[in-house]
């Protein structure tokens, strides 16, 4: 079935599978828009969006994708938001990602392994939502550009977070950890590192 296609506030929403109609819809008449969100499709590879090569922030909501290497090969790509995504094969594509200003994840289940992030030179900002699989603290700390962080209901612990208080450019650490008394300490740790919470925007 053809993907439903709107516009809603700028940004161009896809419901469904990205068939050739659809593709042919997106990569004429919305080749300039800068933004996309695809829902609930099988996704083959997002080289069939190469006609759109303005986009700059890109949304996967409840999708499955087989080549997710095929976001490395969208140069213009500052900001991933991946919701409830199945990517083939695991997490290493993240490694090529180099591109991205911002990653955000958002109810992923199971395991996340996310590769090092030391050639993310331009990476600021993460965040990572609901996703009990992923307590990879040493990973997050590894992108050197980093000034914000926010891990709610996640795998982290409190023991976890070494590698991110001593983080050099690492300014504002939101993590929400299980316990009262684990968020106090983390509280403490925070102001003697010099870093402090904020609540994302």
């Amino acid at each position: 079935m053809t993907g439903d296609i709107r516009v809603t506030k700028g940004t161009v929403q896809v419901t469904g599978e990205l068939t050739p109609d659809t593709v042919r819809a997106l990569t004429t008449r919305h080749r300039a828009r800068t933004e996309i969100e695809i829902w609930r499709a099988r996704i083959a590879t997002l080289d069939v969006l190469a006609g759109m090569e303005r986009i700059e922030r890109l949304a996967l909501v409840n999708s499955r994708l087989a080549d997710p290497a095929s976001l490395s090969r969208m140069p213009r790509l500052r900001r991933l938001f991946l919701n409830q995504l199945t990517p083939a094969g695991g997490w290493g594509f993240v490694a090529g990602l180099t591109q991205l200003d911002e990653l955000e994840l958002l109810n992923i289940r199971g395991p996340i392994e996310l590769p090092s992030l030391a050639e993310h030179r331009t990476l600021s900002r993460i965040l990572v939502w609901g996703c009990r699989g992923f307590d990879g603290a040493a990973e997050l700390a590894s992108a050197p550009a980093l000034t914000e962080l926010t891990c709610v209901d996640t795998g982290l612990e409190l023991d976890h977070l070494a590698p991110l208080l001593a983080h050099p450019t690492l300014r504002y650490l939101n993590v929400q950890l299980r316990t009262v008394r684990a968020n106090a300490q983390l509280d403490e740790l925070l102001a003697a590192n010099g870093k402090r919470r904020r609540r994302a925007d």
